[in-house]
């Protein structure tokens, strides 16, 4: 498959989450910020690095790596569902979808689970 116009790439995920119905294009997220916990909602080993500073929130929120609530992936420009961006064919260009119809959790790394360490 050839270079997709952006246009196009954006039809294939959405086509992709027509037959993912659970799963929603971030586009089609409004309030996209739901989608990461906040400072007072991550467990205290999470916080703890960010602890020694003045003010941790704020560096939390400047240099950390957001969880997510929900299961993320991209859907490829050729309509397969990738679970971590370094999975991507290089070149490929992606869109990045959520599973907001599931129940939330806590998300690092291509939808894995914290809780479980289990994609499912």
């Amino acid at each position: 498959m050839g270079k997709l116009t952006q246009h196009r790439m954006f039809q294939v995920a959405a086509e992709w989450c027509e037959k993912h119905p659970k799963w929603k294009r971030i586009c089609d997220i409004e309030n996209s910020d739901s989608l990461t916990l906040g400072w007072a909602e991550l467990p205290k080993r999470i916080r703890q690095p960010y602890e020694r500073y003045n003010d941790p929130e704020s560096h939390w929120r400047e240099f950390a790596t957001k969880p997510y609530r929900h299961r993320y992936g991209f859907v490829g420009e050729n309509g397969e569902f990738y679970p971590e961006i370094t999975q991507l064919p290089l070149g490929v260009n992606c869109v990045m979808v959520f599973e907001v119809g599931g129940r939330p959790g806590t998300f690092y790394r291509g939808g894995q689970s914290v809780k479980s360490g289990v994609i499912g």
